[in-house]
């Protein structure tokens, strides 16, 4: 963490060792480990006059530590996916992972992990549009969110058919992945325009990406199979995410590679890029020759989209009142339910 900031290491006691093992899990190894997770248990706490009270969170006060636990159990629903999901084909007939009616169990079951995920979100980390931009909540709340719809396009991308063919399972995979990316860069958008913060959290990159390359392929769908489909507002959402991905690369090389792939793919497919998209490569360039970002003041609107029949409409806040109303939007969480 440290040599990619490029700042001096900053573990110094022992106490911080297990929770920069846990920070090295979360960045690249998802299933390798069988440990108990970190105590939910900011470190101001942890020493304590009365031994009694050491480790112990307050109750009125929520940890920071709540959302990196959450973090790694939705890591855990990926490392499950990339063992079943995107195994090779002879690790699969090794284990019986063959069939229809096995990938249909299989992405069942990541349905449920996820839905049984999203219930379990602690009251804090809930996505709230209204909450103070500048509390830590409101980044970490719009990273788990964002994950969320990552790791579901993750389980359905797969089982997206071909044009012209039929799909191998009798999920609407294509719906529900247009759908989730729809619903990311919506997330990603609200962060980006109301976080005061220069600083954007790193775990935004791979959302933006993956919600902004389904976006891509669903325009270029529609014009192959001929449907109606506006690729002007359909391309300003690839360029909600292309615009965030922007202001990251910053401090991370990967998302300038991510907007170069998103920009060629657009000019490659003749999409319409918005007007002030900035033209190059790849090349990294320094902050003073940076051309400016995408900037959208308009009033963010939640993303218009086919609805999942698969699963009953819901809004994701546990606490909503319109949680099951029907609707494709929940008015009072400004959310794209599915």
């Amino acid at each position: 963490m440290s040599s990619s900031l490029g700042r001096p290491c900053a573990i110094q006691d022992e106490e911080y060792i297990d929770l920069g093992f846990w920070q090295h899990l979360s960045y690249g190894i998802f299933d390798s480990f069988d440990l108990d997770l970190p105590i939910e248990c900011d470190d101001e706490y942890w020493d304590h006059l009365d031994p009694e009270q050491a480790f112990k969170q307050p109750p009125d006060k929520p940890s920071m530590i709540s959302f990196f636990t959450n973090y790694l159990k939705l890591n855990h629903i990926l490392a499950f996916a990339l063992r079943t999901i995107y195994s090779i084909n002879k690790f699969k007939i090794h284990l019986g992972f063959v069939g229809q009616q096995w990938e249909e169990h299989i992405v069942a079951e990541h349905d449920s992990a996820l839905n049984e995920w999203i219930d379990a979100v602690p009251q804090h980390l809930c996505w709230d549009p209204t909450r103070e931009t500048n509390s830590p909540f409101f980044m970490q709340s719009s990273t788990l969110y964002t994950n969320y719809y990552l790791i579901q396009i993750y389980i359905h991308r797969p089982f997206i058919p071909y044009p012209g063919k039929p799909s191998l399972i009798s999920f609407p995979s294509l719906t529900i992945c247009t759908n989730a990316a729809r619903s990311c860069s919506h997330f990603i958008d609200v962060y980006k325009r109301c976080s005061r913060a220069s600083f954007m959290s790193p775990f935004l990159q791979n959302p933006a990406f993956a919600a902004g390359i389904v976006l891509a392929f669903n325009i270029w769908r529609g014009k192959q199979s001929g449907f109606s489909i506006d690729p002007e507002k359909e391309m300003a959402e690839v360029g909600k995410c292309m615009s965030v991905l922007k202001r990251l690369e910053k401090r991370w090389h990967v998302a300038r590679q991510f907007w170069g792939i998103l920009h060629d793919l657009a000019t490659v497919g003749d999409f319409p890029l918005p007007e002030s998209s900035p033209q190059g490569g790849t090349k990294r360039v320094r902050d003073s020759e940076s051309p400016p970002p995408w900037r959208d003041h308009s009033p963010s609107t939640p993303p218009e989209g086919p609805p999942d029949h698969r699963l009953t409409p819901r809004c994701v806040q546990p606490s909503c009142p319109d949680r099951a109303t029907g609707s494709d939007v929940c008015e009072g969480c400004d959310v794209f339910v599915l």
